[in-house]
């Protein structure tokens, strides 16, 4: 496809969307020298700003070079109480702040340099924090945010004029009480809102303790914090900041310092700001002097080391504010140092709200650092741009962002902290790793290449931000049917390339943002074109060439009024593609852009002469395309439709529900065809293979599958049948289309249905092959091997198993009754918590369970190629060779599909069976466990019974690769609908041959090995939870490694030895376990010993479940639901897992059952004949397809056909439409006068 042409259309003058910011006051620099490569630029700063008063402790109200922003009791802030500076104070922070996956409305404030959210160990010269340096559970490791961690003090005997102390105040939103501030809205429109029948400022001011400010002047203070984000981290520009903490640390010393070494202290201070909805939080961090690198004597830097980082607790991740050299070498140069050098020194800014990511600049040179891009979806149509944090910019460089496979992005320097990149077009749909470096034209040089980062290249149709235009359908249709259509777009601001932008960006001023904006079509065309620029039609071609560009799609971007030919086109925003038949004019091109004169001859005309160029078009395009062999040939491969809709539901491999008709996915518009109840769509690109040299044929037996450029769709009725076009249809309802909707008869000819497989709550498993059996065991654990073949990739999944934790263990008898080791108690029992996939050259996909207390918004983490990825706007993404997409009805991510696209194999991943957490009032969280429904296509011979008739006898007949793995064990395979009894919990020979086989080694218990060869046909034994592939090993310095590799549950070592050792029940032990707490609960014993009662009553509350009666009322005889009800104590999943058990063996009966299809009739369709009922299904055997006429006329010939067996000349059977004449109508008139005529002669 040749293009381009630029039809410039018409434009309009606006103002772009743009927040409206407070004028701010001067920022003043140090003028000290600063160490960073970039120039700083320094306002001048008054005297009275550089000399404090001393009987205050901060000089004045205005924003100083010295403190970051103003504190201490003259701006309302609270003092740290002396006695608690060593612990920390606890302070509520009246509504949530999220930092690191988690939500706190609390935090407690330590003289030892950090904000944290549990007590942290102090025993020891050093505070030790992070996976590395702490052994967690047995020591804490508490989520934290350490400006500058070490042990201090608060010198309570200073010198006279010096001040000392920890001063905290929070800041919030007028709006969250009910608005009076007039700051953000006019004062026409200000009203006075009550909130408890008072104003807001004194419901603000009622709130319990003063260190709470809600007035004008927070309003203004949150408005400032914004523009200094905006100024230093990329897509800040959509955060709206409606609290913050702001937390000061002024002239502290070392801990074990003495008075002659008070010179040497420290001022700085934290700034951490969230919305109302705690989804997005940012920290600033301001350093105004370090005076020590450690806790130590004469401020030598051997104990005690001083770290500023960003920890998530629980051994989730830590991330340091500065990963460089010059920072392990001296942490002190933080306050010398910048990520924001054109604002101030010391200054350093970072979003936290989830994985922490740094913003502004770094001054890293080698290694890997995450950059910060936004957006991170980009239309593959280019015409864009994209902002960047990474290195510190100097304008005297030349800056570009390399695209992995594409061409290279040009930048610009915005400020020493942003790069604006303009992006070209990348045909191509998926995530692109891309690297920012400088061009210095020395190549021994370019020593900046450590920023890494990644953009997800999408079609327009789907980009979160594209350029709505209304209804895309009304664009095809002739005529458009509105005259004026709505546009609309994301809220990005357009800047005004007019205005000179001085003292590097300064976001305050409107000039910046009134700028006059142009909308532009862009159309292609599909013939030889030797121009291949930009280039605006002229009269001649506008006449005469433009029916000939079909498609295009508008831009909307700013208007260069410097570019005297109109030819610079800027970086805009693109919509979906349309049809531009809508410009086409058959002779007076005037006529068509001027709407005054635009008659309503011309109007018919226009419409005649579309109609007629549009039907030579499809002539032609059907005599080149449409009648060629490769047109039909892929049409009509092995893509066709499930049977019914039971199996294309469980189908994950090959289909997935359609994003807009499927009950599945709550969208069921099903605009696309009338009348269906779900629709399904191909879940990649449709593989097929065929062998030139043997006829044309498909040989997929010889040679390996192929990806074409097509895909599938189908529709089913509300009976769960396929849905088929009207023969003849009474009534056109679909204006646009020129049939009315529905799709033939193409479904599986053999009844290739997919096998699957299930494993839910502690270790219920339903095979492939229909084996079911109950497995306990901690460790990782490959679910499916399938060995590279010539016609198969190789395919790896493996699960991690866990023990899971005892819920009933209650937390606040910590300190006194438990040691912070018993906070996590394991039962007997496992469940899966991550899943990894990967399969011959496609990227490893991680799908882990997150933490307890972080599944408030992302319940899973999904994590690709090392990076964790997030699904908030794109529901559905592709990978390398992987598609995932998430079914967003319950919020956090709770159920995840993936799909190995060229494998066609497909797993579902639900988080706590995806149950709505928000309705279960007992619980804060979801509960922690995932269950897993793996699909395995048919090529790879593992039939759902596990039958293999004939393969050892001729082995040579049968090619599949061997599938191993727990989801098909080496053993007696299964019968179908044969219930899980209790003798398959757990039994010894069954644990025995899946540890040995299965296990990976280095996993599971650390007393028990595992041989290097675990498993029949398996290769490779490598963890994929704990290594990484070529491609991502640079990424395991960022901080999803802490979160794939290490456990969700980890426990203390004593957890791991005799009397609490992993221990499972079997089926004679659980029964005998509910049969003793059933005794105990039933028949309670009064004159018994007390030593007897006491250890009758430990027994019963450590031993047995709250309510074993209830257990085995619930339960019945549901194996699953008895072993997860007692051995987690949990009736909710006790009760679920019975549920969901049911629910698996009934879809798995009905998804294989098989079916016999004939197909469509082969007969012709006349006028006035009537397929009734019009949209039954006609197709599987037993159907019967009855045929009709219009009232006006007979039924001529056989007109009832009937799908029934029959036997071929060679002795099988099939199926196949009865035999008969055509059938037609004839007019009852003319029928009449026939018989007339033929009576009377």
């Amino acid at each position: 496809m040749n293009i381009l042409l630029l039809l410039y259309y018409f434009t309009t003058a606006t103002s772009a969307y743009a927040q409206r910011i407070p004028t701010r006051a001067t920022v003043p620099v140090e003028p000290s020298p600063h160490l960073s490569a970039v120039p700083v630029h320094r306002p001048k700063v008054s005297s009275s700003q550089i000399s404090p008063n001393p009987d205050r402790i901060h000089n004045a109200l205005e924003f100083t070079p010295y403190y970051g922003v103003p504190f201490g009791p003259d701006s309302g802030d609270h003092e740290v109480f002396p006695g608690m500076l060593n612990p920390g104070e606890m302070i509520n922070l009246h509504m949530y702040f999220p930092f690191y996956g988690g939500l706190y409305n609390y935090t407690i404030i330590s003289a030892n340099g950090y904000i944290g959210f549990a007590q942290l160990y102090t025993q020891g010269p050093i505070l030790n924090v992070g996976v590395e340096n702490t052994d967690w559970p047995r020591q804490p490791d508490p989520a934290m945010i350490a400006p500058w961690l070490c042990k201090q003090q608060v010198n309570q005997d200073l010198q006279p004029g010096m001040k000392a102390g920890v001063y905290y105040r929070l800041i919030l939103r007028q709006s969250l009480f009910g608005h009076e501030s007039t700051a953000n809205y006019p004062s026409a429109m200000s009203s006075q809102s009550k909130f408890f029948t008072q104003p807001a400022s004194q419901a603000c001011q009622g709130t319990p303790d003063s260190y709470i400010q809600c007035n004008q002047q927070s309003d203004l203070f949150l408005e400032q914090m914004m523009v200094w984000l905006q100024e230093g981290v990329v897509g800040a520009s959509v955060f709206r900041a409606d609290a913050a903490l702001v937390v000061t640390w002024l002239n502290t010393a070392p801990g074990i310092s003495g008075n002659t070494d008070l010179g040497g202290t420290a001022t700085y201070q934290l700034i951490w700001l969230a919305d109302q909805t705690a989804k997005l939080s940012y920290v600033i961090l301001n350093y105004d002097k370090l005076g020590f690198d450690a806790d130590d004597f004469h401020f030598n830097s051997r104990n005690g080391r001083c770290q500023a980082l960003f920890n998530g607790g629980n051994h989730t991740g830590t991330v340091h504010v500065d990963p460089t050299i010059h920072y392990k070498e001296s942490p002190k140069i933080l306050a010398q140092r910048s990520g924001v050098p054109h604002m101030v020194r010391g200054r350093y800014m970072f979003r936290v709200d989830d994985i922490v990511r740094p913003g502004g600049c770094s001054n890293k040179t080698g290694g890997t650092y995450p950059m910060l891009i936004y957006p991170n979806i980009v239309n593959m149509l280019g015409e864009t741009t994209v902002d960047v944090n990474a290195m510190c910019l100097e304008r005297s460089h030349t800056y570009i962002l390399m695209i992995e496979q594409r061409q290279s992005a040009t930048c610009v320097v915005m400020n020493p902290s942003i790069a604006r990149c303009y992006l070209p077009k990348v045909f191509d749909w998926g995530t692109k790793t891309v690297y920012f470096q400088a061009q210095k034209g020395n190549l021994n040089a370019q020593q900046d290449k450590a920023f890494v980062g990644y953009i997800y290249f999408v079609p327009p149709t789907i980009d979160p931000i594209r350029l709505d235009i209304g209804n895309v359908n009304d664009w095809f249709k002739n005529p458009v049917p509105f005259q004026r259509m709505p546009i609309s777009w994301y809220p990005r601001n357009f800047t005004n390339s007019d205005v000179t932008i001085q003292n590097y960006m300064a976001v305050e001023n409107e000039e910046l943002y009134s700028v006059q904006l142009g909308l532009y079509v862009i159309g292609y065309r599909e013939a030889q074109d030797d121009q291949i620029e930009h280039w605006y039609l002229n009269s001649w071609e506008r006449e005469n060439l433009l029916y000939t560009y079909r498609f295009g799609y508008m831009k909307l971007a700013p208007i260069d009024t410097n570019d005297a030919t109109g030819l610079n086109l800027l970086p805009g925003l693109v919509s979906s593609p349309i049809s531009i038949h809508w410009l086409w004019s058959p002779t007076d091109t005037a006529e068509q852009f001027n709407v005054d004169n635009f008659s309503e001859q011309a109007q018919k005309a226009r419409l005649e002469f579309v109609e007629k160029k549009a039907t030579e078009m499809c002539h032609d395009w059907f005599a080149e395309d449409g009648a060629q062999y490769n047109f039909i040939r892929y049409t009509e491969t092995n893509a066709s439709c499930p049977c019914v809709e039971s199996q294309a539901k469980i189908d994950l491999g090959r289909f997935m529900p359609h994003p807009r008709c499927s009950q599945i996915l709550r969208d069921i518009s099903c605009d696309t065809t009338l009348g269906s109840q779900n629709c399904y769509i191909s879940a990649q690109n449709v593989y097929t293979s065929y062998y030139a040299g043997d006829g044309q044929q498909f040989n997929a037996d010889s040679t390996p599958p192929f990806e074409t450029h097509y895909g599938q769709m189908c529709c089913y009725d509300g009976e769960g049948t396929l849905m088929q076009s009207n023969y003849e249809p009474l009534l056109k309802i679909t204006d646009q289309y020129p049939y009315n909707p529905g799709y033939p008869t193409r479904a599986y000819e053999f009844g290739t249905y997919p096998f699957i497989g299930y494993v839910q709550g502690a270790g219920s498993f339903t095979t492939l092959d229909n084996q079911k059996f109950v497995f306990n065991e901690p460790g990782v654990f490959t679910l499916l091997h399938i060995p590279k073949t010539l016609t198969n990739p190789e395919v790896r999944i493996q699960i991690r198993l866990e023990r899971y934790p005892n819920r009933r263990v209650d937390f606040g008898l910590l300190g006194r009754y438990l040691s912070q080791a018993d906070l996590v108690q394991p039962t007997n029992a496992t469940v899966v918590t991550g899943i990894a996939l990967e399969a011959t050259g496609t990227d490893r996909v991680i799908v882990m369970v997150r933490k307890d207390t972080r599944r408030f918004r992302y319940r899973t983490s999904v994590i690709v190629g090392n990076i964790i990825r997030y699904f908030d706007n794109m529901k559905l993404q592709k990978f390398k060779g992987v598609v995932i997409y998430v079914n967003n009805v319950e919020h956090g991510q709770a159920e995840v599909y993936v799909v190995l696209e060229e494998a066609q194999i497909g797993v579902r991943i639900r988080e706590s069976y995806a149950l709505d957490i928000a309705r279960l009032s007992g619980y804060q969280e979801s509960l922690g466990l995932l269950d897993i429904e793996l699909s395995v296509p048919p090529r790879y011979g593992v039939p759902p019974n596990g039958g293999q008739p004939y393969r050892q006898q001729f082995p040579s007949m049968f090619k599949y690769p061997p599938v191993t793995g727990l989801m098909r064990p080496n053993s007696v395979s299964g019968l179908l609908n044969v219930p899980l009894t209790i003798d398959e919990v757990n039994p010894a020979s069954l644990l025995q041959q899946l540890i040995a086989n299965y296990r990976i080694p280095g996993s599971g218990l650390p007393d028990v090995q595992t041989p290097i060869i675990n498993a029949v046909g398996t290769s490779k034994v490598e963890n994929m939870f704990t290594t990484s592939t070529e491609n991502d090993k640079r990424y395991e310095v960022f901080p999803e490694w802490a979160i794939k590799s290490l456990p969700v549950y980890k426990t203390a070592e004593k957890f791991d030895r005799y009397p609490y050792q992993f221990n499972p029940k079997d089926g004679a032990m659980l029964t005998r376990l509910l049969e003793t707490c059933d005794n105990l609960q039933s028949n309670v014993k009064v004159n018994v010993f007390e030593v007897k009662r006491q250890i009758m009553h430990q027994y019963g509350r450590s031993g047995c479940p709250n309510d074993p009666r209830e257990v085995l009322d619930e339960c019945v005889e549901s194996v699953p639901c008895l072993y997860d009800y007692t051995m987690l104590d949990s009736k909710v999943l006790g009760i679920e897992g019975k549920k969901e058990w049911i629910i698996f063996q009934l879809e798995r009966t009905v998804g294989s059952k098989y079916y016999n299809s004939c197909g469509a009739i082969m007969i012709e369709y006349p006028s006035y004949m009537l397929k009734t009922p019009a949209m039954a299904p006609a197709y599987l055997e037993g159907d019967v397809a009855s045929f009709s006429c219009y009232q006006t006329h007979w039924i001529k010939g056989d007109y009832e056909y009937k799908c029934s067996e029959v036997q071929n000349w060679d002795g099988t059977y099939g199926v196949e439409w009865n035999k008969g004449w055509q059938p037609w109508c004839r007019s009852r008139s003319k029928d009449t006068l026939y018989q007339w005529v033929t009576g009377a002669c």
